[in-house]
């Protein structure tokens, strides 16, 4: 009867660690499942940072690109002022001719 009775407390032992080794597994497949839900393959990843990388470079291009026009823009301000003087010039003249008559 004594070796009964230690038998049955061994075996309530075992069970009551099965179920928390039970618990343990549930809760590592609830938390992979998690994980592969969010998980991103390698290929994908990859074609993720070229489309990145291939924006940066566009962006580049484009601030270059625009650096470039406010340089030819800057250019262009001397010959504006030309054409205002010259008009200036232009306008005096007429006047000048119209006075002196």
């Amino acid at each position: 009867m004594n070796l009964e009775k230690e038998e049955i407390e061994r075996i309530a032992k075992l069970e009551a660690e099965l179920k928390s080794i039970r618990d343990v597994v549930i809760k590592m497949d609830t938390k992979l499942d998690t994980w592969n839900k969010s998980f991103v393959p390698r290929p994908e990843l990859q074609e993720m940072l070229k489309a990145r990388d291939k924006d940066i470079e566009d962006i580049k291009a484009d601030l270059n690109n625009l650096r470039m026009d406010k340089r030819n823009n800057k250019a262009i301000v001397p010959a504006w002022a030309g054409v205002v003087v010259a008009f200036g010039a232009m306008i005096v003249t007429i006047v000048g001719i119209l006075i002196l008559r």
